[in-house]
């Protein structure tokens, strides 16, 4: 076999090997990661924005229950389980809290907006029922983004 043959076979294995890895990365930046275990079992996992090139997993785990006094309280915690922000959550355009039964997350919708909260962010909590519940203390910012991006 002649050394230019040769070479014309390394680079075909070379360039489907680059072709593997390249698929591999944008598979391996889709998949969402396994669920800590001190996480409940509703937590579901907001993906961070997509910026366009595959990278490690980015992301929050979000969960909602009621306290012993009934209001709703979300929990947003990193990609590893720990805790960053948690907090007292407001429906949107109601005084009532949203039954315990209706705290079923809409994890595409809940990335979508954030609000600055102490020690980093916190999503607007799209329901599946069709609440969306907001942080306690940026309810008017939240409130008013719920406006904005809900007229037609």
């Amino acid at each position: 076999m002649s050394l230019l043959v040769k070479i014309a076979k390394a680079g075909c294995v070379l360039a489907i090997l680059i072709v593997v890895a390249i698929i591999a990365a944008f598979w391996w930046a889709g998949v969402t990661p396994g669920r800590p275990r001190s996480l409940p079992a509703d937590a579901v996992f907001l993906w961070a924005p997509y910026r366009g090139i595959p990278k490690a997993i980015k992301g929050v785990w979000l969960n909602c229950r009621q306290d012993a006094k009934g209001r709703d309280r979300c929990r947003v915690s990193k990609e590893d389980g720990t805790l960053m922000y948690e907090d007292e959550f407001i429906p949107y355009g109601q005084a009532a809290p949203v039954p315990a039964s209706g705290l079923k997350i809409d994890p595409e919708r809940s990335r979508e907006y954030m609000l600055g909260v102490r020690g980093g962010f916190a999503p607007l909590v799209y329901l599946t029922g069709g609440h969306v519940l907001i942080p306690a203390s940026r309810y008017e910012e939240g409130a008013r983004q719920v406006r904005l991006n809900s007229t037609p």
